[in-house]
């Protein structure tokens, strides 16, 4: 039987106990132990574990030893231990979702579902307020505000992918994320600045220069790729190419 591939992600967790506040540990090592049991029950279960960082488990009781023991164990359960500043999107082979968490929408996730795989989010902060968009479109389908809720639809998805055809499904939303898909940003963004700099070595001043900018970037790439500020009151306001 095809193993059910899982990449997860995480990112930092503390107590919070000072200012710093990030991830709850307590919720960390509850969302960890969730995926682990079920990958220890079901055999069909394949967990590939990308860490923010390896001493961050120093904070999860217990949590490291029974991935440890997995590993040993299993053939199912595998931990990425030098993932530090290595892209999400280098562990997506024969992945079926991607499930994460954090303080906020994770940038990690966004890059693994541009890729075209489905992905999940335990929103454990509740950012219900800051998005409501997506709350609105993706509610239990790509964001879950209960990792039980959660649990439960990955498994109807991984026994009949046809019962719940939506789950982590971002494909009609990507455009709103981005527009390319291309991995040329940088090349974008570089053309953009050097018109910048032209324009001021050409004595232009700062509202002129960003005005004509912005139009050559949207000739080259598109008005629709260009991002009017809500602060703006008058043509003249600058406007913000974004992409």
């Amino acid at each position: 039987r095809k193993k059910f591939s899982i990449l997860l992600l995480d990112t930092n967790n503390s107590p919070n106990k000072d200012l710093t506040q990030v991830v709850d540990s307590f919720a960390m090592t509850m969302f960890y132990k969730k995926f682990l049991d079920w990958t220890r029950n079901d055999q069909s279960i394949e967990l590939t574990i990308k860490p923010k960082k390896l001493h961050f488990f120093e904070n999860l009781n217990g949590i490291l030893e029974i991935i440890e023991d997995l590993e040993r164990t299993t053939s199912r359960c595998h931990l990425v231990k030098d993932s530090h500043g290595k892209m999400a999107s280098n562990f997506l082979r024969d992945v079926d979702m991607v499930v994460s968490i954090s303080v906020f929408m994770p940038s990690a996730l966004i890059e693994t579902v541009i890729h075209g795989v489905r992905g999940a989010f335990w929103d454990y902060p509740n950012i219900r307020l800051n998005e409501p968009d997506l709350y609105k479109w993706g509610e239990n389908k790509v964001i879950f505000s209960d990792l039980d809720e959660m649990l439960s639809q990955l498994e109807i998805y991984k026994n009949n992918h046809e019962k719940y055809p939506a789950l982590g499904d971002w494909s009609e939303h990507l455009d709103d994320i981005d527009p390319f898909r291309d991995n040329r940003g940088g090349e974008r963004i570089g053309t953009y600045m050097r018109w910048l700099l032209e324009g001021f070595e050409q004595g232009m001043d700062r509202e002129e220069n960003i005005l004509k900018a912005n139009q050559l970037y949207a000739d080259s790439w598109g008005e629709d790729k260009i991002f009017k500020s809500a602060m703006a009151s008058t043509s003249k306001a600058p406007i913000s190419a974004l992409s």
